[in-house]
């Protein structure tokens, strides 16, 4: 689990969260855990996590260089061999693959709105989808009536 327990304010540094919802607890997928514990190794708990530094915060204009050039390195090597360029894909976009895992594995809206950070309840169902196994379940009901 990942405890969230405040905000960063570019300004102001550390501040409470924006909703009461904003404190949480959110789980990790298990094959998380090996990259995500050696952060954790010789830091106070009160330390950031994500930045460059143990009190520089997580900068997602950062990340964001940094995959832009991870990403033309590695379209270069995919046209060398004559394979299609990756597709983009932004943290802001992750939480529609987590809206609808949280769906498909039965989690309900109201949980799925905590884990994500959400005041007030069904905004998660923004960013939920169908999987294509479940429209091909669909689909083969309305056709079986």
């Amino acid at each position: 689990m990942i405890s969230v327990v405040r905000g960063w304010d570019d300004k102001e540094g550390p501040i409470e969260p924006k909703s009461k919802a904003g404190r949480r607890r959110v789980f990790l997928l298990d094959m998380l855990r090996p990259h995500l514990e050696p952060l954790l190794v010789d830091r106070a708990s009160d330390e950031l996590v994500f930045g460059n530094a143990h009190e520089t915060p997580f900068d997602p204009r950062a990340l964001a260089r940094r995959i832009r050039r991870a990403r033309s390195a590695a379209d270069a090597k995919r046209a060398a061999q004559e394979l299609p360029a990756l597709e983009r894909f932004t943290l802001h976009e992750g939480r529609h693959p987590f809206a609808t895992w949280l769906d498909h594995a039965g989690v309900s809206a109201d949980r799925a709105d905590r884990y994500m950070g959400h005041s007030s309840g069904g905004v998660a169902s923004r960013y939920r989808h169908l999987l294509s196994a479940q429209m091909a379940e669909e689909a083969a009901k309305r056709k079986n009536r």
